[in-house]
């Protein structure tokens, strides 16, 4: 399956407020063409059939056409808007990918750009529902993805999500 991104008209529609950060468009207006046109950004999973799929993500992406890419740095649970970090892990979940979302949309760039998402959990037990978030956040979308268990910086943070995306 081939993901296919106007990113062109995407970054005119963002800037104008017609689309929102998953890069899906508002209200179903169309886009005029106008200026240099990018070339066509095409992202290809590839899932070797020797290889199990256990979930929403593929082994790995393919890109072409992609002119910019975005290295996302670990996103944290920083401080809400009363400064403190929540206490549960999916309002931390939340608040990461809220993060991540941010930063893509700095560039003009959505969901739908994320080519690779590595994700550290302070403890397996939260697997299933950072699971759960990522797939209600990513919808169909399929990057390459990566889980860890490791130690987070913070004692407080539950979690920290870094990604890649180009357009």
């Amino acid at each position: 399956m081939r993901n296919t991104i106007d990113t062109a008209g995407w970054a005119r529609r963002f800037n104008r407020g017609k689309v929102d950060m998953s890069g899906e468009p508002r209200g179903g207006e169309h886009d005029e063409q106008q200026g240099e046109q990018m070339p066509e950004l095409a992202i290809e999973p590839l899932n070797p059939s020797i290889l199990p799929m256990s979930g929403k993500y593929s082994h790995g992406i393919q890109v072409d056409g992609a002119q910019r890419m975005v290295f996302v740095s670990g996103q944290v649970p920083w401080g809400n808007e009363h400064g403190r970090v929540p206490e549960t892990f999916e309002a931390q979940c939340r608040m990461v990918w809220r993060n991540v979302l941010a930063v893509l949309s700095e560039a003009g760039m959505g969901i739908r750009n994320l080519v690779k998402v590595t994700t550290y959990l302070s403890d397996r037990q939260y697997r299933a529902l950072n699971g759960k978030i990522r797939e209600e956040v990513l919808g169909a979308h399929a990057p390459a993805l990566t889980v860890v268990i490791a130690d987070i910086y913070a004692e407080n943070w539950l979690l920290e999500i870094e990604a890649v995306a180009m357009a």
